[in-house]
C-alpha cells in the first residue's frame, strides 16, 4: 500500500490489474517498471499465457517481462505510442463573459477577452458571440440597429480591428428593439439555422461565425454615445498542431476549406446615400488576395415607397479588374435574398410583405409609412419604405482568385443586368444603405499582410 510506512526505502508501489490485487506487494523499482511498461506496451491485457492465479500472478508478470527481448519491448512501446497519437484530441477551449458598464470614447472600451495561443496550437478560432443589455430596446430609438453596443475584434496584434460590428446588424437586423418584436411576435425571436439569431425579448443576439487567428485575439466592447450595462460572452478553441485541420484549414463551404492564415473580415457601409442607377460597392478587395463570400446583410430606406430601386441587379467580380457584368447573383434586390416580387408585396392582398428567417436568407424588416420613423405597418401610398435582409453563402462556394467586387445597382435599365446605359426601368429614387459584408480573405503571397477591411465603427 502506498501509505505503508513499513515499506523499505527505494521500493516502488504500482497498481496492477484487479486480478493481482490480493498479491500486491513492494517490488524493486527496476523490475516493477519493466513489468508494467511491458504490460502497457502490449495491445491487450493480460499477455498471452498469463494466468490470473492469485498466488502466482505477480511472479508471472515479472517472468513474462524478463523474457522479453529489449528490441521486442521497444517495438511494442513504439506501436503503442503510434496508436495513441492517431487518436484525435480536442484543442483547448477559451473565452470569457462580462457584466459591466460600457461607455463611449470618453472612458474607453472594455476588454472582454485578451488571449494568446498555447505553444502546441497551430492556430485559434473564435466560434461564439452572445450579448444583452439593460437598454437593449434602444438608447437612441428603435431604428438604431443594436442600441449603442459595438464589438471590436483585433486579430494577431493588428492596430485596427478587422471586425467591428453592432450585434443586431451582425445578425442581419438593422431595425431592432420593439420593431423586431413586432415583426416576429411575440418576442422577436428568430434564427438562421443556429448560425445566428436572437433568443431573448431583450436582445439575446448571438452568432457562431468562425473567426480564425494565428497568434492572439483581443475582443473589446464599447458604445458610440451613451453608457449602458452590457452582458457579453465570447468563446473559441485552439487547433492543435498535428490535428487534421491544422494544415488543411477550416471548412467553411461544403467541400472547401480556407487556409490556416485566412482571416474573416467585415466590410461595412455605414448609412450612406446612393443616387439612382449608381452601383453600391458592397465589397471591394484589392488584387493580391483570394477568398470566399460568407454573409451579406443590407438595410435600405428610400422615398417614396414602391419606387423602382428594387429592379437593380447584383454583380460579383471574381477578380478585381474584371469588367461588367461579371457574375449576376440576383436579377433584382429581393432575388438575391431568394425572395420574389418585392418580398411578396407586389402580389399579396393589400400589398403586404412576407418577413422570413431561414438558414440561407431572411427578410427581418419591411415597412411603408408616411412617418420618418420606422414602423412595422405597410400600406400604400406611402412616403417612406425601409427593409433589412441577410443572405448566407456558406452552402454555395462564391470565391475569388485575385481581388473581388460585389455591387448592387440602385434600379436598372432596359436590357436588365447586361447594360450600363439605357432607359431606366420605372421611376428610381435615391437610397440610403447600411451593409455588412463578411468575407474570408488570404494573401496570394504568404509574406503579405492581411487584406484591408473597414475602419472601426465611429
Amino acid at each position: 500500500h502506498p501509505r505503508d510506512r513499513r515499506a523499505p526505502r527505494g521500493s516502488c508501489h504500482l497498481p496492477l490489474p484487479p486480478e493481482l490485487g490480493p498479491s500486491m506487494r513492494a517490488v524493486p523499482a527496476v523490475a516493477a517498471v519493466a513489468a508494467v511498461t511491458a504490460v502497457a506496451a502490449a495491445a491487450t491485457w493480460p499477455p498471452e499465457g498469463f494466468r490470473a492465479d492469485v498466488g502466482e500472478g505477480l511472479g508471472e508478470v515479472l517472468d513474462w517481462a524478463s523474457d522479453l527481448e529489449e528490441t521486442q519491448l521497444l517495438q511494442m512501446m513504439s506501436e503503442k505510442r503510434r496508436q495513441n497519437q492517431s487518436v484525435p484530441l480536442p484543442g483547448k477551449a477559451f473565452g470569457n463573459g462580462i457584466n459591466s458598464l460600457a461607455c463611449n470614447a470618453s472612458r474607453g472600451p472594455l476588454t472582454v477577452l485578451n488571449y494568446t495561443l498555447s505553444d502546441d496550437a497551430a492556430y485559434g478560432v473564435m466560434t461564439h458571440f452572445w450579448d444583452t443589455g439593460e437598454t437593449a430596446f434602444g438608447s437612441r430609438g428603435v431604428d438604431y440597429g443594436s442600441d449603442d453596443i459595438v464589438l471590436d475584434y483585433y486579430a494577431d496584434g493588428e492596430a485596427s480591428p478587422s471586425i467591428s460590428f453592432q450585434p443586431a446588424m451582425a445578425a442581419g437586423q438593422y431595425y431592432a428593439g420593439t420593431l423586431q418584436e413586432e415583426t416576429f411576435p411575440p418576442y422577436g425571436l428568430f434564427n438562421a439555422g443556429e448560425k445566428m439569431g436572437k433568443n431573448g425579448q431583450v436582445a439575446g443576439w448571438y452568432h457562431y461565425y468562425k473567426i480564425p487567428f494565428q497568434r492572439s485575439i483581443v475582443v473589446q466592447v464599447r458604445t458610440i454615445d451613451v453608457c449602458q450595462v452590457v452582458y457579453v460572452a465570447v468563446r473559441g478553441h485552439e487547433v492543435r498542431k498535428g490535428a487534421p485541420d491544422a494544415e488543411a484549414g477550416l471548412e467553411i463551404s461544403p467541400g472547401f476549406v480556407v487556409p490556416p492564415n485566412a482571416r474573416l473580415q467585415l466590410h461595412r457601409i455605414d448609412s450612406a446615400s446612393y443616387e439612382p442607377l449608381s452601383f453600391v460597392p458592397i465589397l471591394s478587395v484589392p488584387t493580391g488576395y483570394a477568398g470566399i463570400l460568407y454573409l451579406t446583410s443590407v438595410a435600405i430606406s428610400t422615398s417614396p415607397a414602391r419606387n423602382s430601386y428594387v429592379e437593380g441587379c447584383w454583380h460579383f467580380y471574381s477578380e478585381a479588374a474584371q469588367e461588367f457584368p461579371g457574375l449576376v447573383l440576383g436579377t433584382g434586390l429581393e432575388d438575391f435574398f431568394d425572395s420574389a416580387y418585392w418580398f411578396c408585396s407586389a402580389t399579396t392582398k393589400q400589398q403586404q410583405p412576407c418577413p422570413f428567417a431561414h438558414p440561407g436568407a431572411g427578410l427581418l424588416h419591411f415597412d411603408r409609412s408616411n412617418s420618418t420613423a420606422p414602423g412595422t405597418s405597410s400600406s400604400l401610398p406611402a412616403a417612406y419604405e425601409r427593409l433589412s435582409a441577410y443572405r448566407f453563402h456558406d452552402e454555395e462556394l462564391i470565391g475569388f482568385q485575385d481581388g473581388a467586387r460585389l455591387e448592387w445597382r440602385v434600379g436598372d435599365v432596359e436590357g436588365k443586368c447586361d447594360a450600363v446605359r439605357g432607359q431606366s426601368i420605372g421611376e428610381v429614387s435615391a437610397v440610403n444603405i447600411s451593409s455588412y459584408m463578411w468575407v474570408y480573405t488570404w494573401p496570394l503571397n504568404a509574406s503579405w499582410p492581411p487584406a484591408p477591411s473597414s475602419p472601426p465603427i465611429s
